[in-house]
């Protein structure tokens, strides 16, 4: 076993995989937190591929996977994502 491996968390507001597999439960995606954990992931490896293509960037398999296992660029997009659902939601109220 690797004492040195990290595994990537996502939490904001107590929310974690396991929650977000709950909640998705309860709403009648039967889902377990590893499967939210694994959408997650290709939600992420979605808008990175989308990114480097309207960038003109080559991002290869190997650099994305590292990318992806670095729990700096989860806690950005994070950051990145509630921004731009707080924009929406003044957006919305404004309409």
């Amino acid at each position: 076993m690797n004492k040195n491996k990290k595994y990537v968390t996502i939490k904001n507001n107590g929310t974690d995989f396991r929650k977000m597999a709950q909640i998705l439960t309860n709403a009648g995606y039967k889902m377990n937190h590893a499967t939210a954990r694994n959408q997650f992931m290709l939600a992420i490896e979605t808008i990175v591929n989308h990114m480097s293509t309207n960038l003109k960037t080559k991002v290869t398999k190997k650099h994305l996977k590292n990318l992806l296992s670095s729990q700096e660029i989860h806690d950005d997009l994070s950051d990145v994502i509630y921004k731009a659902y707080k924009e929406l939601e003044k957006e919305q109220e404004n309409e």
